[in-house]
């Protein structure tokens, strides 16, 4: 008996302790992506625009291409300040994934915006298809042939 009321306590006491965690994990987390929007924000912009990568993006390419690799290589990590065309947006927990579809003046995009204050927050639920804004974000990667921009936030809207 007393090892069934032991084994109870032990079990208890470990479900406690993967809540505690988890709050707390959470918690860092949030701190944690504060400071790299505070660093974003005051980070320089290079000056890549998304028209010089539409010759390499907007086409037809086989998977592997090296034209690709190679420019995802050159862009990677590149602090960018595009103003794009909202073609769809979806809300995720912390921010806001916004597409942008390829036309002759951008290159298709995915980008997460986080919002950083309320007003931010309210603009972002407010966004529609067609609507423009401007972001300043980070190049992560290339996916599909689209830009993808993580993290990103909003700047002058």
């Amino acid at each position: 008996m007393k090892t069934n009321t032991l084994q109870k306590a032990l079990m208890i006491f470990i479900i406690a302790a993967v809540v505690v965690l988890g709050i707390l994990s959470g918690r860092d987390k949030g701190q944690v992506r504060t400071v790299i929007l505070e660093d974003l924000e005051k980070s320089a912009v290079d000056p890549l625009q998304p028209r010089e990568l539409i010759p390499v993006l907007n086409r037809d390419y086989p998977p592997g291409d090296p034209q690709v690799n190679e420019l995802e290589k050159n862009i990677q990590g590149k602090i960018v300040q595009w103003e794009v065309k909202v073609f769809e947006v979806t809300d995720d927990q912390n921010y806001h994934t916004i597409h942008i579809y390829p036309d002759q003046e951008m290159v298709g995009a995915i980008v997460l915006v986080y919002p950083r204050t309320p007003q931010e927050l309210k603009d972002l639920d407010s966004l529609k298809e067609g609507d423009r804004l401007k972001i300043k974000g980070q190049i992560q990667k290339l996916s599909y042939g689209k830009v993808r921009i993580n993290p990103a936030i909003l700047w002058n809207f």
